[in-house]
Formats: C-alpha cells, structure tokens, sequence
C-alpha cells in the first residue's frame, strides 16, 4: 500500500524447499503458468516493479515469506502446504499492508483466511419477513 504515494513495502524473500510435500505449492507458484504464459511468481514481479524480490532455496525447512516495510517491520507469513493461488492472495495482503503492527496477534489471519459457514442452524431461529412485521407491529 502507498501512503502519500510512496509504496511501503521494500522487499520480498520467498524462501521454499526444493523437495519437501509442504512446499510443492511454492514450487508450482515459481515455476509453472498461471493465466499468462509466464509463471505466477514472473506476473506479480512484472506488477510490481517498486517491490525487490529474492527468491531463496532453502533445504529441509518449510515454505515462508519475508516482508520488509519502509518504517524498519519484517512480517513473516508461513506458506506450508498452500496453493499457488493462496500464496498469491499472500504476496497481495503483504503487499497491500502498510507494515504496521497489528493490536491483536489473529486478527491479521482473520483477514487473509476464508470465512467459516456453519452447518448449524441458529438457536434463535431464522429470520423471515414475517417475523419483521410482527416486531413493527409491536409483538
């Protein structure tokens, strides 16, 4: 994100392994094609020109990716066992971020994370239109 127009983020270390399970999604996020011809790693680098990204091998140890912010913050986001898609949807939430520490420790996984449906029905029950004019009428 940019305040007053200059972009926050300064550099990105993508850092995976080249043979361990949990870091096949970082592989394929490198290497392989997304909707251009280029992979997904060479589309968010040509998008991002003001964003200086390393790419590190790392033997033995889990997928992670390493932010650094203009005021001095590093951000560490673990990647293990996620998609390239998911690990697209990371790269932006970090990019898009200002590098500020946040209050509470899980709120920044609330917002990069999918919503949880429930199974459960409401134990006060369902709302229907009916039940509305019954509360503007006054019970």
């Amino acid at each position: 994100m940019s305040r007053r127009g200059v972009w926050q983020l300064q550099r990105i270390a993508f850092n995976y392994c080249e043979h361990s399970g949990s870091s096949r999604g970082a592989r394929e996020f490198i290497k392989h094609p997304s909707n251009s011809s280029s992979g997904y790693m060479t589309s968010f680098m040509e998008d991002n020109p003001q964003i200086d990204v390393t790419i590190t091998v790392r033997p033995g140890r889990h997928p992670w990716i390493e932010a650094t912010y203009l005021n001095g913050r590093v951000r560490s986001v673990s990647m293990r066992n996620d998609d390239p898609v998911e690990i697209l949807r990371q790269m932006m939430n970090l990019r898009s971020s200002v590098g500020r520490k946040t209050t509470c420790g899980r709120k920044s996984n609330r917002q990069t994370k999918e919503r949880v449906v429930t199974q459960q029905p409401s134990i006060q029950g369902r709302w229907t239109p009916a039940l509305a004019t019954v509360l503007a009428n006054g019970k």
